[in-house]
């Protein structure tokens, strides 16, 4: 080589690494190792977290991306549904670590109902028309942090009977004017036109006084969960598929009296790729419900992404009411987390979720106006897209859950007048809570 000429870069590169590691060799070899990735091709500098790059036999490239993903009792990613108990993750924080880590949630084409292959969801109705029960069966799928696929295959099954006789039961032991237990041999309490009987047992009769206004609110709400009862299926199904498929529930580390709001989880999200071993996105979603449905099936299905065995979660969970003591409701609405999108607490509800539109609304919400007494021609205040979709839902909660929606106020320390789309998400956060309790379903 002639002697005049440059050296070329990757030596001098290297000249000056070596220099670098010389005069800071811990410093040095942090860099070394990253530069030899980098050369290898095989990690990949993002602005938000670290991808790695594989590439298969045919010279394709995969890539994984890692990052960590906040759940908090802030941003909505964490509960506590027991008072001073532990956190947990919430329908919202499940969403979120579904969007980070590349997750896809589907509803199966059937679900088995009393060994028959039903279509999915199915409704179980009564001579009257009403619905009973609906089951309801989903599949959640992803790639773990070695790139093997697994199925998280959930059913759920919502009796709107046995919910509504717990609810009944938890009132009875605080409205016990409204709401009475009685030996089924006793008559009706009096005056007996006023009270209507609701069958427990062969032994205990539930009587409700149906002049009570706590009554008429709570057949209010009965009526509302059996309208947005395939809706309730369909979220908690999708949900309980994505909490199985994770594997994760519990904050760690939490002791008694010591309670952890803030929870870094770490996850990885492969990528598609065009053509390569591993690929799962929308453009393959039919032929992918095909193969993740033979695969919880039990079916000889081999993905071709995969050389290793597949992980499977199968299971069936019934919803089956309320927790007696803090009456707490297990059911999300799907009208709270309307209008999502990855950004902020509101966002990061469950995106993959089934969730009515607001264009199922009958009554747009109004907009509240803030009055000032002292300043009569004041210009309404220009309330930002975010309060007002905090506002659009918290009118929602507030018909659907009014006593949850009371409790809440209490909770903020708010009265009515308090309450416009400025403090509508706060409000909000304490019925989510409220309402996001996961100890009301059992495996079966």
């Amino acid at each position: 080589m002639n002697q005049n000429m440059p050296a070329p870069l990757v030596d001098r590169a290297k000249e000056a690494f070596g220099r670098m590691a010389a005069a800071c060799p811990e410093d040095g070899k942090v860099l070394g190792q990253y530069m030899a990735a980098l050369h290898k091709k095989n990690v990949i500098a993002l602005g938000e977290g670290e991808a790695f790059a594989l590439t298969d036999a045919e010279g394709r490239n995969i890539k994984a991306t890692k990052r960590t993903v906040r759940l908090s009792a802030e941003n909505g990613g964490l509960t506590q549904p027991v008072y001073n108990g532990p956190f947990v993750i919430s329908a919202p924080g499940y969403a979120m670590l579904a969007h980070a880590a590349g997750a896809v949630v589907m509803n199966a084409p059937t679900v088995t109902v009393d060994g028959v292959a039903q279509q999915n969801p199915y409704v179980r109705r009564g001579p009257d028309g009403s619905i009973i029960e609906v089951h309801c069966r989903a599949m959640a799928f992803r790639y773990n942090e070695h790139g093997q696929p697994m199925v998280s295959d959930r059913t759920t099954i919502f009796d709107t009977a046995t919910y509504t006789l717990a609810d009944m039961v938890g009132k009875a032991k605080r409205q016990k004017d409204a709401f009475k237990l009685l030996p089924a041999g006793m008559p009706a309490p009096k005056p007996a036109e006023e009270w209507a009987c609701y069958r427990v047992d062969e032994a205990v009769n539930l009587w409700m006084k149906i002049t009570h206004e706590e009554v008429i609110n709570f057949l209010g709400q009965v009526l509302n969960r059996k309208k947005k009862a395939l809706e309730f299926a369909q979220t908690f199904a999708q949900r309980n598929a994505l909490k199985h498929l994770f594997g994760l529930a519990v904050v760690p580390g939490q002791e008694k009296n010591h309670s952890i709001s803030v929870w870094d989880v770490p996850v990885v999200c492969w990528a598609p790729s065009d053509g390569g071993f591993i690929r799962f996105d929308t453009s393959r979603y039919a032929a992918s419900t095909q193969i993740i449905e033979a695969l919880t099936s039990g079916k000889p299905v081999a993905l071709p992404e995969a050389e290793k065995p597949l992980v499977i979660s199968r299971g069936t969970e019934e919803m089956s009411g309320t927790d007696l003591d803090s009456e707490t409701d297990p059911l999300e609405n799907p009208d709270i987390y309307e209008n999502a999108s990855p950004v902020d607490r509101a966002a990061e509800r469950p995106l993959p979720m089934a969730e009515p539109h607001a264009t199922e609304r009958e009554n747009p919400a109004p907009v509240p106006v803030q009055e000032n007494t002292a300043q009569t021609d004041q210009a309404e205040p220009a309330w930002t897209p975010e309060q007002m979709r905090e506002w659009n839902n918290l009118c929602v909660a507030r018909e659907e859950f009014p006593d949850e929606y009371t409790r809440a106020l209490a909770e903020c320390g708010m009265t009515e007048a308090d309450v416009t789309p400025d403090s509508a998400d706060e409000i909000n956060h304490a019925i989510s809570r409220m309402l996001d309790t996961a100890g009301d379903v059992e495996d079966i």
